[in-house]
């Protein structure tokens, strides 16, 4: 009797997990092939952390478990750890391990996953999820293009109710305000021809002289719609910034000088001007830092020494040959950041911040000889305009808590390298020795017409 309600209760297992898997198939040719890839396969014992005992196929992974734990335990993950220890995603399970799942309402689902889970459960979850990830950001970024578009009216998007959208809904060849958006987001439709249709609904016209403002990035939202960040250019907070609506990944923000985004800035369509807020919380993003360094043994492990010691955490790292005596890293990493603010130095006329401040560090924009009072260039000699960008500096580095004698670089860019041996006197008035490193360049031009800039990276220890 033991035996036969053993079978009893896998075949209903079996036959309850076939009848799920046929009803997240997209087709009968997905449901088809995942039963070929799952019949007659060997499988593994898993525990969960409250002793409950699932079985895997053999080659399954921590993913494999959480999509058969249940689908929104899979959709949420972030983390595992096996036996207590954290582990990688795709590490193949052992029979016997005990699976502690770590997840995150806010989690999105890795494309990447794809590549190594082996139940058809988990595969099929995965697709599903990524449908509706990339429908629902469609559907967002196609909403932010769309109201964009309208702001040249006047008009809110809201403000089209009942018959009137009904109506611009059947012009467009759609049957819901969301599938709409969604297909401008797609790139299926175009919003600037779509908004034509909402000005006919209300019977006005787009004012072609207005021109639509600068979207705010604040705490990585545009407009409450969440953003991702180019990688091919990885921008900081202080980076002049373009949002392009991509058609796989919704909203994302570029540099605006990443060659990704140059040929294409005119479009309007999809690339909207963005700015940072400067209420935002403080952040913290990946990054690339590149370092270029003489060979030899040792060199990677004083990086990675000196990044920790400043609070920057080292994501990856690659190296190559740069010269028979150099090497190149390039790293990413994340390090947090904090403007640094004082109304005794010049405010900043444009998208970057008097400072910011990261781990032990304070990186300080250029300074030129601007009064903080008027913003005006007052001083005319050379000798004046020095010291009064060193003034500003050492404000800067005050409202840090630091001082002068903590700069440990200076970059100085002159007009003239004729006043070279005048900044040197300059320097060893206001500085203590060691005298911080310091790189000096002639310049074609600075702004404003002054003669001299700088800027200074600060060790705050």
């Amino acid at each position: 009797n033991k035996d036969i309600n053993d079978s009893s209760f896998h075949i209903r297992n079996w036959m309850e997990s076939l009848q799920d898997l046929h009803d997240k198939s997209p087709s009968t040719e997905d449901f088809v092939e995942s039963i070929k890839t799952d019949l007659f396969s060997d499988e593994v014992y898993i525990f969960s952390p409250k002793g409950q005992i699932f079985n895997l196929k053999t080659g399954s992974t921590p993913v494999d478990f959480a999509y058969e734990v249940h689908t929104d335990i899979g959709n949420s993950l972030v983390g595992c750890k096996i036996n207590r220890k954290y582990a990688p995603l795709n590490v193949q399970l052992e029979s016997g391990q005990t699976v502690e799942i770590e997840t995150d309402k806010k989690a999105t689902v890795d494309p990447g996953w794809l590549n190594f889970v082996v139940t058809s459960k988990a595969r099929t979850a995965i697709r599903a999820q990524l449908r509706h990830q990339k429908t629902s950001s469609a559907r967002k970024a196609g909403k932010l293009l769309l109201e964009s578009e309208l702001k040249r009216s006047g008009k809110a998007l809201k403000e089209y109710r009942g018959n009137i959208l009904k109506n611009i809904l059947q012009k467009t060849g759609v049957k819901s305000l969301n599938q709409l958006l969604t297909d401008i987001g797609l790139g299926r439709k175009t919003s600037t021809i779509v908004a034509e249709r909402f000005f006919d609904g209300l019977q006005i016209r787009k004012d072609k002289t207005k021109t639509v403002k600068s979207f705010e990035l604040k705490n990585n939202k545009i407009d409450g719609l969440s953003v991702t960040y180019g990688k091919c250019c990885m921008p900081i907070e202080g980076d002049s910034i373009v949002a392009h609506s991509d058609t796989e990944r919704g909203i994302v923000i570029h540099h605006s000088r990443c060659n990704e985004v140059t040929p294409y800035k005119q479009d309007k369509e999809r690339y909207i001007p963005s700015f940072w807020s400067n209420t935002s919380k403080k952040q913290v993003r990946p990054c690339h830092i590149k370092v270029l360094s003489e060979s030899g043994p040792g060199v990677l492990a004083d990086i990675a020494s000196t990044f920790t010691k400043s609070d920057i955490n080292i994501i990856s790292v690659v190296s190559k040959s740069a010269g028979s005596k150099l090497t190149e890293f390039s790293l990413e990493s994340t390090m947090s950041k904090q403007p640094i603010q004082t109304n005794k130095a010049p405010e900043a006329i444009g998208a970057y911040s008097q400072a910011i401040k990261s781990g032990d560090l304070l990186f300080i924009s250029g300074q030129i000889p601007l009064n903080p009072e008027t913003m005006e260039v007052e001083d005319t000699s050379f000798e004046e305009s020095a010291l009064r960008v060193i003034s500003n500096l050492e404000n800067i580095c005050k409202e840090a808590g630091a001082s002068l004698d903590d700069i440990v670089k200076l970059n100085i860019y002159l007009l003239d390298l004729g006043n070279f041996a005048s900044l040197n006197k300059i320097m060893e008035e206001k500085f203590s020795q060691p005298f911080p490193a310091r790189a000096t360049v002639e310049v074609a031009g600075l702004p404003k017409d002054v003669m001299i800039e700088m800027d200074a990276i600060v060790s705050l220890k």
